[in-house]
């Protein structure tokens, strides 16, 4: 290999090199772009009496949920809730939440904690309040050739889903106004700031690892990548604005799918939520639970 090939592969190497520096560059700016005016959100937060808006109100080791700073070693992200009641167990045969069909704060208050958006109208304070719930699906426990399995599926015909986030408004949400982007949701746990690509058609919700695209009657969309198993519902009001979003799970995204005893399934997505098919008590029937994953 001459002197003059060496030379030009050099330089080929160094400019693809380059190019998926200033790409890789460009990828992190996309989830730090997002403009946001610390000195707007603190004029809103003293506007609405609230002790907290974004984690970054709060003092070094607090973190904020549903708007007050809390000590972060107080805070566990890693519960979770069995599916079954004492008095009776899950039922081969019978939906999952065939005992609990709604999960909220109050079993989960960290990982379902709620909060609010702020904006200031003609000089007046509207607030924005915001609650998450999980809401379990209707798989069956099946019990084949003595082993028990969760089958899933989603399709337009036949729906039988593991679970599903939602997350509530207390009024009806245009994303596309700017004096809403910029601003803290928390889902699962995490902060995201509503990006300012937002529409009412699909919304954008970034935090320093990842961008989440919600579009009505879609695939969740992460850093691009279209998750299967996944879809969204985005409910709207008569105005057009968004009353409540929905995040649906099914199983690894095929189209019927099992989990068997003893197994987990964690979201591709958001896997801050886990599910577990375990904690057989004393009947020998098995339960589930689910929850926060444990770091």
């Amino acid at each position: 290999m001459d002197r003059k090939t060496i030379l030009l592969m050099s330089g080929i190497i160094i400019f693809i090199s380059t190019i998926g520096f200033v790409l890789s560059e460009n990828n992190f700016k996309t989830f730090q772009k997002q403009n946001i005016d610390e000195n707007y959100l603190e004029t809103l937060r003293k506007a609405a009496s609230l002790e907290c808006l974004k984690n970054s109100h709060c003092l070094e080791n607090y973190e904020c949920l549903s708007n007050k700073c809390i000590e972060s070693n107080q805070l566990t992200f890693c519960q979770d809730v069995k599916l079954s009641i004492p008095i009776t167990d899950l039922k081969i045969g019978s939906p999952i939440n065939a005992d609990k069909r709604v999960l909220t704060r109050t079993e989960l208050p960290y990982f379902l904690s709620d909060g609010e958006l702020v904006e200031i109208i003609d000089k007046k304070v509207v607030e924005y309040l915001y609650s998450p719930v999980i809401l379990v699906g209707d798989s069956k426990i099946n019990l084949e050739n003595q082993d028990y399995l969760i089958k899933t599926s989603y399709n337009s015909t036949h729906n039988e889903t593991l679970y599903s986030y939602k997350m509530f408004f207390s009024k009806g949400i245009d994303f596309s106004n700017k004096n809403l982007q910029g601003q803290i949701l928390r889902v699962l746990g995490d902060e995201y700031v509503i990006g300012d690509d937002s529409k009412s058609s699909n919304i954008f919700l970034i935090s320093h690892e990842k961008k989440i695209e919600l579009q009505d009657q879609k695939n969740l969309i992460v850093n691009s990548e279209v998750i299967s198993g996944t879809h969204i519902n985005l409910n709207k009001n008569s105005k057009g604005d968004i009353s409540e979003f929905e995040i649906i799970f099914n199983n690894r995204g095929e189209d019927k799918e099992i989990i068997r005893y003893g197994e987990k399934y964690t979201a591709q997505a958001l896997d801050r939520i886990e599910l577990h098919f375990d904690n057989a008590n004393f009947t020998e029937i098995p339960d589930i639970s689910i929850g926060g994953r444990c770091e």
